[in-house]
């Protein structure tokens, strides 16, 4: 997510920088946006309600380290 007034900043830089053929850039504003952020915006636009519970990181974090351990032993 990017205000129109950053892209073009972006582009008017890289239009100025020498020798930048070939090289990748990620425009981006100032300031960081939170995932609950966009996620808000994303429903209010869509004018839509969603769950605004969250799950716990606990379920997710001990699958992560089983998987990891898996992938490894089998060799992934």
């Amino acid at each position: 997510m990017v205000y129109i007034s950053d892209v073009v900043d972006g582009l008017r830089r890289c239009a100025k920088t020498p020798r930048i053929e070939g090289e990748t850039y990620i425009i981006a504003g100032m300031e960081p946006i939170k995932l609950k952020q966009l996620v808000d915006m994303i429903a209010q636009e869509l004018e839509i309600d969603y769950p605004s519970t969250r799950l716990p990181a606990a379920p997710f974090l001990a699958f992560r380290h089983l998987a990891t351990v898996m992938y490894r032993h089998f060799g992934f």
